[in-house]
């Protein structure tokens, strides 16, 4: 399963760093940010989005739950 989400990251390297965390989350196969868009595109086994987002945001970033779209 796919989902892009609104994150916020403050430079190319923070994008990169999170980036690097996210994609070693449980459940996670891969993660891919865009900072100049501000997104974030996961692409995650079914199951806990929830705990998927609150492993996000252990990266230290935000990810807007009312943004989530499957792409």
């Amino acid at each position: 399963m796919i989902k892009t989400f609104k994150i916020e990251v403050d430079c190319p390297t923070c994008a990169m760093k999170a980036e690097d965390y996210i994609s070693k989350v449980r459940g996670i196969r891969s993660a891919k940010i865009n900072f100049i868009m501000q997104k974030l595109t996961v692409d995650m086994e079914d199951g806990d989005l929830e705990g998927v987002i609150k492993n996000i945001e252990k990266a230290g970033k935000k990810a807007d739950r009312d943004f989530s779209l499957i792409a």
